[in-house]
């Protein structure tokens, strides 16, 4: 397919369908959970860790459906693959040195795919500054305390 990638609707709506270009009454709608689900067995422990703690976000503001576990899981296990490259670069060095002088460290090149892929995951659920500045949020008031969170506003 030949093109920008499509905008899902959902996104659309909480930009607020900037271009005003008719919305897809017909898109697939996922289910969301009851509660944030386990992490999948085949993550690590820090992939895990940060399932719960970038799940739970996601979750509480209701982009997280079934469908999407996939992404989160790969979000993880980037986010793990990053965290693990560069604490190897702190602890190794940018540079190594071998027979014909020094080089770049491999543990640069697999931070910065790692990298990469983790942040074009966060991108697909709204998580870096500019995707998330097409998304309004509204901050309500729980208790003593008011966080904000993302909401839903039709237009």
């Amino acid at each position: 397919m030949v093109g920008r990638k499509p905008i899902p609707t959902a996104t659309k709506v909480l930009r607020g369908n900037p271009g005003h270009r008719p919305l897809n009454d017909q898109e697939a709608k996922p289910k969301t959970k009851a509660k944030l689900p386990k992490a999948p067995s085949y993550l690590n422990d820090v992939a895990k860790k940060e399932w719960r703690r970038m799940g739970r976000r996601l979750f509480d503001a209701g982009l997280l459906t079934e469908l999407d576990e996939t992404a989160l899981a790969s979000y993880c296990q980037s986010y793990s693959s990053w965290v693990e490259a560069n604490e190897k670069v702190q602890e190794l060095g940018a540079v190594v040195v071998r027979m014909r002088g020094p080089v770049r460290s491999p543990w640069v090149g697999i931070a910065s795919q790692a990298w990469k892929e983790m942040t074009r995951m966060l991108g697909e659920f709204g998580m870096t500054p500019s995707s998330r500045s097409r998304v309004k949020v509204q901050t309500k008031p729980t208790g003593e305390e008011e966080e904000d969170w993302f909401s839903v506003h039709r237009n």
